[in-house]
C-alpha cells in the first residue's frame, strides 16, 4: 500500500509525459502550481473513471496535499495514468 496525494501523482504523471510536454507542464507548476492542481482535481471530478477519489475531491477541506486512501500499487498506476489523459487538456487550456 502507498499513500499519496494529488499532488505527488501529478508529479509523477508529468515526469511522465514526453520531454516537451513535460517542459510546458513542469513551468506551469512553477509559476502557479495550486491554479494547475485545481484543474487537476476539476478534470479529476469530472471523470466517471475517478469514482473512488470523487469523495476525496468533493470534500470541504480538500487541497493538493490532502491524504488519499492508502491504495495499493497497481491503483496508483491507474490514477497517474489518468492523471496523465488530462494533462494535455489541461495544459492546452492554461
Amino acid at each position: 500500500m502507498q499513500e499519496t496525494n494529488l499532488k505527488l501523482m501529478t508529479y509523477e504523471a508529468i515526469s511522465r509525459l514526453p520531454w516537451a510536454r513535460r517542459r510546458i507542464a513542469q513551468r506551469v507548476m512553477a509559476r502557479d502550481s495550486d491554479a494547475f492542481l485545481e484543474l487537476v482535481a476539476a478534470k479529476l471530478a469530472e471523470s466517471p473513471d475517478a469514482a473512488e477519489l470523487h469523495a476525496t475531491i468533493d470534500s470541504e477541506a480538500f487541497d493538493s496535499d490532502t491524504p488519499m486512501l492508502a491504495i495499493d500499487w497497481e491503483k496508483l498506476e491507474k490514477w497517474i495514468d489518468l492523471i496523465l489523459k488530462i494533462l494535455p487538456l489541461i495544459i492546452a487550456f492554461i
